[in-house]
C-alpha cells in the first residue's frame, strides 16, 4: 500500500510521503520528469528509524540526478550538499554535517571546526555562530538545520 502525494506550484514541487515499500524514490523521479528540479519532501521521518535514515541518505541519490531538494522534519531541514554551500542563520543555531563523500571539509561560521568525518555522529551538534556559515569541501555531505 502506497500513500504519495505530490503538489505542484510554479517554482518546485513538495512531495508527501506515506509510504510502505519505495513510494518516495517514486514520487521523486515522477516529479523529475516532468522537469521539476526544485522539491520539497515531508513526511520522511515518521515512525521508523531504519527508513527514516534510508530517506536521508536518498538525498545524496537526488543530488545526483540534479534535483535541488530538501526534507523538512518537524525541528528542520536536511539539504544535501556538495561543494563550496553558504547558508542564513542565527547565532547559536544547530547545524550538523553528515559527510557522504567529502573531503578538504571546513568551514567558517560554526562554532566547532569541521573536518574529513569518517562517520556520520562525528559531523552533529554544531551551532552557527552568526548570520551565515559557509561550508568548503569537494564532495557530498547532507546538512541538518535546526529551525531553531
Amino acid at each position: 500500500v502506497r500513500y504519495v502525494r505530490a503538489m505542484q506550484n510554479q517554482t518546485g514541487a513538495a512531495v508527501s510521503v506515506h509510504t510502505i515499500a519505495d513510494g518516495r524514490v517514486e514520487a521523486v523521479e515522477f516529479l523529475a520528469a516532468k522537469g521539476l528540479r526544485n522539491i520539497a519532501i515531508v513526511g520522511a521521518t515518521g515512525k521508523c528509524e531504519d527508513h527514516t535514515i534510508g530517506n536521508i541518505a536518498l538525498l545524496a541519490e537526488y543530488l545526483r540526478m540534479g534535483i535541488n531538494v530538501r526534507s523538512y522534519t518537524d525541528y528542520g531541514v536536511f539539504i544535501p550538499c556538495k561543494g563550496v554551500q553558504r547558508f542564513a542563520s542565527h547565532a547559536g543555531q544547530k547545524i550538523s554535517i553528515f559527510n557522504i563523500s567529502a573531503r578538504g571539509l571546513r568551514s567558517e561560521g560554526l562554532e566547532y571546526p569541521i573536518y574529513d568525518f569518517t562517520a556520520w555522529w562525528q559531523g552533529t551538534l554544531n551551532r552557527a555562530t552568526g548570520e551565515e556559515f559557509t561550508i568548503h569541501a569537494e564532495g557530498e555531505y547532507i546538512l541538518f538545520i535546526n529551525y531553531l
